[in-house]
């Protein structure tokens, strides 16, 4: 059982058919939120919901397109017609490319990446921030990825996309802080993902022979940056009452717990 409270809650997790925004779905659901999965495979999203209704929870399911305005502004208005508002959404839906050299890294490889991981989060944030700037309040969480930070070999164009997230998450968390809205950012979902058991790309013998930082060593702030558990993803972990001190990445700060 969560330790936090989240009753009379909404909550919207894009990729929330698998993965990562299916714990974090879960997670929410555990604490008492109205939960709104999102994704494009409308057949998975049932089993969702009839897996958290089986629970106790309440979920509501969305078939979405992320890279598609229209429907992301029809995800947000089904939401508010079902549940009243938007207390918080998790833009978890993206996936890697296929992987290329640098040089050799398609077009319509690279468009299809960054409309998935960085436009259909924009257009997300977008869309639930305009329903939130006219209820004075809300929460956004962007699922980013240390390739953001550090790339990885093999996946420019994902990398891009990560690293763009993480600027449109510093940006609008400092034009929106005066409407009361939290944007925050998780960078570091490989973790769990590692954890799941989940296949790394066809780089990943490569991968292993690049020398990396430990994961406490220093960032490119300069502070010491630790990993974080699944429950730092949707805010509800203990975790949440630790700052984090890079000042290059400072919304970085899983506050969920403290919608309001």
């Amino acid at each position: 059982m969560s330790k936090f409270e989240l009753h009379e809650k909404t909550a919207i997790v894009t990729g929330g058919a698998g993965g990562i925004g299916l714990h974090i779905a879960k997670t929410y659901a555990e604490a008492g939120a109205n939960v709104v999965v999102a994704s494009r495979n409308l057949e998975n999203l049932n089993k969702v919901v009839a897996d958290i209704e089986a629970e106790g929870g309440t979920a509501f399911a969305v078939a979405v397109d992320i890279t598609a305005p229209e429907q992301v502004d029809n995800m947000i208005a089904q939401t508010v017609d079902k549940f009243g508002r938007v207390d918080v959404i998790v833009t978890c839906a993206g996936r890697w490319g296929a992987s290329h050299k640098a040089e050799e890294t398609p077009i319509d490889e690279w468009n299809r990446v960054v409309d998935l991981n960085l436009t259909g989060a924009f257009l997300s944030c977008i869309a639930a921030g305009k329903q939130m700037i006219e209820q004075g309040a809300g929460k956004i969480i962007n699922v980013s990825s240390t390739a953001g930070s550090k790339g990885n070999p093999g996946q420019l164009h994902y990398s891009a996309a990560k690293a763009g997230v993480l600027s449109l998450t510093n940006n609008l968390a400092f034009m929106w802080a005066k409407h009361n809205i939290n944007v925050l950012h998780s960078a570091r979902p490989d973790r769990h993902r590692r954890a799941q058991g989940l296949q790394h790309h066809p780089f990943r013998e490569k991968r292993r022979r690049i020398r990396r930082p430990s994961p406490r060593a220093t960032s490119h702030a300069g502070e010491c940056r630790r990993p974080r558990p699944l429950s730092c993803l949707t805010g509800l972990g203990p975790d949440h009452r630790r700052a984090d001190p890079d000042p290059c990445l400072v919304q970085e700060r899983p506050l969920l717990a403290t919608v309001s």
